[in-house]
């Protein structure tokens, strides 16, 4: 295959620096620093004037496959359709996502990860940037300290909390393994959406079956051998981002986000 003119090459650079590195360095703002993982990622991301057209190739994939920029913008679906909407739809759903950290995931097991909703009975799809930044503010202030996730600990017990009237509806649950870390997570949300917290409201139920950390049973498929689903094991998980969705194909707009992977809602200038 026949090269490209050097001064094509030069032009695609240059088109490039002006307009694809800005975007590298808003993605990653301020909280990459050379000799961290986000630093080094955004260093490798970054197109250089002396860059070969493999090299350029290599950069853009890191980008957008590898750190994940081609994710945004795409109207990712989060959660399970209903076949019948409810009153409840007008309103947006708050989701907080909590995962268990890799260092903490036993060997051939897959880590534990959950994720928890309310809808926003006080607003609505006419919720203004300055009411999402407020609301990023509470949950940066509820479930983050010193820059690193709330944590709590998964189990088998079952703590629900039904409030249809703020945006706790049946079927709402947590999977815990005492109950206080359950109360203790409807606190903050009922908190965190500005209404009432009632213990009467909470139901605890404890199943006699038995969880265990790590599966030791196997299922063969194929010829290949897997390890069997564990029954709601018991695992620490932390809180990773949060963010609202307004169901349809609008893209979900992220309040908090402690991985560094989405854009999240910023100041009004």
């Amino acid at each position: 295959m026949a090269e490209l003119p050097v001064r094509e090459v030069r032009h695609v650079i240059l088109v490039l620096e002006a307009v694809y590195n800005p975007m590298v360095e808003k993605w990653f703002k301020v909280a990459a620093s050379l000799g961290t993982k986000r630093g080094n990622l955004k260093t490798a991301s970054l197109i250089k004037k002396d860059d070969s057209l493999l090299l350029i190739l290599v950069r853009l994939f890191i980008f957008y496959f590898v750190v994940g920029y081609f994710k945004q913008g795409l109207a990712t679906f989060y959660g399970s359709k209903f076949d019948k909407e409810t009153d409840a739809a007008k309103h947006p759903q708050l989701f907080l996502y909590f995962s268990q950290d890799a260092a903490a995931v036993p060997d051939d097991t897959s880590k534990i990860d959950k994720e928890k909703s309310v809808r926003l009975t006080k607003l609505d799809q006419s919720i203004t940037p300055t009411q999402l930044v407020e609301l990023a503010r509470e949950v940066k202030a509820a479930f983050t300290t010193s820059g690193k996730g709330w944590t709590y600990t998964t189990g088998k017990i079952s703590v629900s909390y039904l409030d249809p009237d703020h945006g706790f509806y049946r079927g709402n649950y947590v999977l815990v393994a005492n109950k206080t870390d359950g109360i203790e997570l409807y606190k903050k949300l009922c908190n965190l959406i500005d209404v009432p917290f009632n213990i009467k409201n909470i139901t605890v139920a404890d199943p006699e079956k038995q969880n265990v950390g790590v599966s030791t049973t196997t299922v063969t498929i194929a010829g290949k051998k897997y390890k069997t689903k564990r029954y709601r094991p018991v695992g620490v998980v932390r809180f990773r981002y949060a963010y609202v969705s307004f169901g349809n194909n609008i893209p979900p707009m992220f309040l908090v986000d402690l991985t560094g992977k989405n854009f999240t809602v910023q100041e009004p200038r």
